[in-house]
């Protein structure tokens, strides 16, 4: 895998490319990129509906009140990918709209082709928890981010990839408003520190860039990326995901089956789901999915059994690199008794 680390944009500071070809934007967070796919789809299409999980991060459902735009719910099924017959069943009640799809990669699950499988809706890949920069190049859009607690994790910053040729002309355009991006305060903060640690190198001898074209906040810009890009290479240098497929392989070896997902072997998850509450140090519920299945209730109107079950019975078992086989077995124990601690 060649990974090449370049000076893009303000506000995105870096690129992380893994193919030359493809059309990425760094941004200051993941809910950014996101909000960049819809805004330019929004100039493409007038009359526009976009399908999320019904059990998924709460900001997607913030960038789309933000954004203005309709949008509503489709259930999961046991492999945390749509459930096929109510995926085609919103589609179908949506056929005078133009369809987006937000497949997700919940905690690192490898996505359905879902451009392969329904070509005539539009795409966007939310991989905000898998360690794979994108996976099929007829998507239209894909993004990630490296917050805090993410599979790579650099504190902050997201990427939008857009893979869909139709895009440049909106996308670009897009990318150079200022109304698109919302810095998060650390981002905020790095900006200031690097103004006035730069400010006393701008106007020295030393600096090369001092009798070039390039404005002061160009200048801090370029040294921002440099310290992001840093952060990026040690986040992918210090990620340890034969750690991680350890501990999910003895998650997935000895976890009672009745209490897993149906999902891929020894993939390097954020988090392994189970279909039990636990509660010990280090495993988590994440209550604000269970807020957006909220929601899905009141915009179907029924209840979307996959994503009840996530919601109300789902634990998620830590498998960072701090764990250890010794602890994960500990976990594993308290997971196949017969009633939950």
């Amino acid at each position: 895998m060649n990974i090449s680390l370049v000076p893009l944009y303000p506000y995105s500071g870096y690129s992380l490319s893994f193919n030359k070809d493809s059309k990425l934007l760094f941004l200051d967070s993941g809910r950014s990129a996101l909000l960049l796919a819809v805004n330019v789809l929004k100039i493409q299409h007038e009359r526009l509906v976009f399908l999320l999980p019904a059990y998924t991060c709460y900001s997607v459902v913030d960038v789309m009140e933000q954004a203005g735009v309709e949008y509503n719910f489709v259930d999961l099924d046991d492999s945390l990918q749509f459930d096929s017959s109510d995926l085609i069943q919103m589609i179908n009640y949506f056929s005078d709209r133009t369809v987006v799809l937000i497949p997700t990669a919940l905690f690192g699950i490898h996505l359905k082709n879902y451009k392969k499988l329904y070509p005539h809706v539009k795409i966007i890949e939310d991989l905000s928890h898998s360690f794979i920069h994108y996976k099929y190049p007829e998507s239209d859009f894909a993004f990630t981010s490296y917050g805090r607690g993410k599979m790579v994790s650099a504190w902050s910053g997201g990427v939008l990839n857009s893979l869909s040729n139709e895009a440049d002309e909106y996308y670009f355009r897009l990318a150079k408003s200022h109304d698109v991006f919302r810095s998060f305060l650390l981002v905020s903060l790095q900006k200031i520190v690097s103004k006035y640690f730069w400010g006393l190198i701008e106007n020295t001898r030393f600096n090369p860039e001092k009798n070039s074209l390039h404005s002061s906040e160009k200048i801090v810009m370029k040294r921002l990326g440099t310290i992001k890009s840093s952060w990026i290479r040690a986040s992918l240098v210090s990620f340890n995901s034969i750690a991680c497929q350890e501990v999910v392989k003895e998650y997935q070896s000895f976890i009672h089956k009745e209490y897993q997902y149906n999902l891929g072997e020894l993939m390097p998850y954020i988090r392994f789901p189970i279909k039990k509450r636990i509660y010990m140090s280090g495993v988590s519920h994440i209550n604000t999915y269970a807020q957006t299945y909220r929601l899905s209730i009141k915009k179907r109107n029924i209840i979307l059994s996959g994503a009840k079950l996530l919601a109300e019975e789902v634990s998620f078992l830590p498998t960072h690199n701090l764990v250890t086989k010794e602890y994960a077995r500990e976990i594993i124990q308290h997971v196949n008794k017969k009633h939950s601690l």
